[in-house]
């Protein structure tokens, strides 16, 4: 069974990866400006700890 949600994204990052010519300082740099643009839409929380038996 094919994620409908998991193909969006890998068509969205194949698109930008395509407009920005593979450049990983590129892609980088858009992502910054993105992320100092939508200041307000970003998670803001800590991550929960994983119980013990979790990690190695």
């Amino acid at each position: 069974m094919k994620d409908k949600i998991i193909n969006e994204v890998r068509k969205i990052r194949i698109e930008i990866e395509s407009e920005k010519k593979a450049d990983w300082n590129n892609i980088e740099k858009y992502f910054s400006d993105k992320q100092k643009k939508h200041k307000d839409k970003l998670y803001k929380g800590k991550p929960k700890s994983l119980p013990a038996r979790y990690i190695a």
